[in-house]
C-alpha cells in the first residue's frame, strides 16, 4: 500500500490524472497506519516509511472536493520527523533570536538547468532574514565550504541528484558538484539546513540506517535540523513555500510549525490554480529534527506521556508492516 501511495508522486500528472484513485489510497493508508488524532505528530520512520509524505495523507475519502479543500493530514497535525525518542526528549531545541542565513543560489542562468524562480526565492528570504547571498558565479563549492561554518542557517537552492547503488547522491554548485561522501567528512554545526532542491531526502535505503541521502549526510556532518525534499520539486511552488517558511520562522521561532504554516498558506493561496494544489507541489518538503515546544508546555508531564504513547504506537505499526512485508515476500 505504501508503494502504491508513493507512486502518485513520480511526477506532477499522477494525482491530476487520477484524483479519485489518490483519494482512495491516501485515506486507506491513513487508516491502515492508524495515525493518531493529534495536533502534533512525531514520526521516527523506518524502512519505506522514510519516504511517505504523511502531510499528504487524507483523513477521509472525499472525492468531490477540489484539491485545495481535501482533508489533508497537514490541516490537523504538525508533522515532524525525528531521529530517536531519546534525542527528542533531551536536546535543547530553542531557536536563537537573531539568525544569520547563508543562501546558495547558483541559478544557472542561460542554461538548460536554469532555476528561473530561484532569484525570487532569494528575494523573499532576504525580506524576512539576515541573509548573506552567494548567487550565480559566486555560488561555488569552494565558497560554500569556506563560509558554511559561520552561519546559523544554510539555505541551498539548487539542483540535486539522489544517486543510486553505484552513483552517490550529489548537490550542484555553480562550478561543480559535491557528493555525500564529501559532506560526511565535514564538521559543521548549523542550527538548520534547508535543502531547496530535488530529492534531497532520497538515497540508497540501508536497513537499520535509513536513507543514504544528502539530508542524512548533512545531519551526520553536524546539522541539528534539516528541511529536505522527498521527490522532484517544482521551481515556482518551492519559491512560494520557502518565502512563507522563513516569514513564519521569524514570527514563530518554530522550525516545524513554520513548515506547516507555509503549506497551509500555499493551500489557501487563491492566486495559485487548483491543478497546482496537488500535494505533488507542496508536500515534498519535510522537517527532520528537534521539535519546538512552547515554554508553557515544557513541564507538562501529560504532554510527554502522550508523545511517548504516539511514538510507541508508531513503533508497533512499523514492526507490523515490516513483518507483513517479509511474510508476503516468502
Amino acid at each position: 500500500m505504501c508503494k502504491d501511495f508513493n507512486s502518485y508522486f513520480k511526477n506532477s500528472n499522477q494525482i491530476l490524472n487520477n484524483p479519485k484513485g489518490y483519494s482512495k489510497i491516501a485515506s486507506n493508508l491513513y487508516r491502515f497506519l492508524k495515525v493518531p488524532k493529534t495536533t502534533k505528530l512525531i514520526i521516527s520512520p523506518e524502512s519505506i516509511l522514510n519516504f511517505i509524505p504523511f502531510s499528504a495523507l487524507l483523513t477521509s475519502n472525499d472525492e468531490s472536493v477540489q484539491l485545495r479543500k481535501k482533508p489533508y493530514l497537514i490541516k490537523e497535525s504538525k508533522v515532524t520527523y525525528i531521529q530517536s525518542t531519546h534525542l527528542y526528549l533531551t536536546e535543547d531545541n530553542h531557536l536563537k533570536r537573531d539568525l544569520s542565513v547563508l543562501g546558495i543560489f547558483p541559478v544557472f542562468e542561460n542554461t538548460d538547468r536554469a532555476l528561473t524562480h530561484s532569484i525570487k526565492e532569494a528575494n523573499k528570504i532576504d525580506t524576512h532574514t539576515n541573509l548573506t547571498t552567494l548567487m550565480n558565479s559566486q555560488a561555488t563549492r569552494a565558497a560554500f565550504l569556506l563560509e558554511a561554518e559561520k552561519f546559523d542557517i544554510l539555505h541551498l537552492s539548487t539542483h540535486a541528484n539522489s544517486g543510486n547503488f553505484s552513483i552517490p547522491a550529489s548537490l550542484s554548485f555553480y562550478d561543480q558538484d559535491i557528493t555525500v561522501s564529501h559532506i560526511y567528512g565535514e564538521q559543521w554545526s548549523p542550527d538548520l539546513v534547508v535543502l531547496s532542491a530535488c530529492e534531497t531526502g532520497v538515497g540508497k535505503l540501508i536497513y537499520g540506517e535509513g536513507s543514504q541521502s544528502l539530508a542524512r549526510a548533512f545531519h551526520y556532518a553536524g546539522a541539528k535540523n534539516i528541511l529536505f525534499s522527498q521527490w522532484k520539486v517544482n521551481d515556482l511552488s518551492t519559491s512560494v513555500l520557502m518565502g512563507d517558511y522563513y516569514k513564519n520562522l521569524i514570527k514563530t521561532k518554530s522550525r516545524d510549525i513554520s513548515l506547516q504554516k507555509a503549506q497551509l498558506s500555499y493551500l489557501s493561496n487563491t492566486s495559485i490554480s487548483d491543478s497546482r494544489m496537488s500535494p505533488y507541489y507542496w508536500a515534498s518538503f519535510v522537517y527532520y529534527g528537534t521539535t519546538d515546544t512552547p515554554k508553557h508546555l515544557e513541564n507538562n508531564w501529560w504532554l510527554w506521556g502522550a508523545i511517548f504513547i504516539i511514538l510507541f504506537l508508531l513503533f508497533i505499526i512499523i514492526k507490523k508492516y515490516a513483518f507483513t512485508s517479509r511474510v508476503s515476500s516468502i
